[in-house]
């Protein structure tokens, strides 16, 4: 069984390892909405904080966050909403990640059957699942202070 769980948890590493990065440009104070309004950019490659009409990527928004204090640059409030979002959405992610694993872990050691009678890998089966539920609920906790923090940030932007 720890072999299958290595394999499981090599790929979710390098993930981790290559999202989230900051990648953009900052914001001066000069800016108007058009050249340094925020949002969420979607995209099959995944998410990302956009600046601007030409969307000018400034922060990856991938399975692990990184400090996003450079996009909202000039607005403390917006800084402390995105530092929010980022600390639930990285608690989020473990707790979720954990339950996947302890989930399909406990699934392999109990050959995909879950007993009525709560063995133990029955109870680690159910307890991934729970954990996965509760990572899910934090990490759109984060993602309501991503949106306010970006809400915040592109109302104080000259018009």
């Amino acid at each position: 069984m720890s072999r299958r769980l290595a394999y499981l948890a090599f790929p979710l590493a390098a993930v981790f390892a290559a999202s989230g990065r900051d990648v953009g440009a900052q914001a001066s104070p000069a800016c108007t909405y058009d050249t340094c309004a925020l949002r969420v950019a979607y995209s099959p490659a995944g998410a990302a904080l956009v600046r601007g009409t030409d969307q000018v990527v400034v922060n990856g928004l991938g399975l692990w966050s990184g400090d996003m204090r450079r996009a909202f640059e000039g607005n403390r409030l917006s800084q402390d909403l995105a530092n929010g979002y980022r600390v639930r959405h990285n608690a989020g992610t473990v707790l979720s990640v954990a339950g996947g694993i302890l989930f399909f872990g406990g699934l392999l050691a109990s050959d995909g059957n879950i007993s009525i009678d709560l063995d133990t890998n029955s109870l680690v089966t159910l307890g991934g699942l729970a954990l996965t539920v509760v990572g899910t609920r934090v990490s759109v906790s984060g993602d309501d202070h991503l949106s306010r923090a970006i809400w915040e940030y592109n109302r104080t932007l000259a018009r």
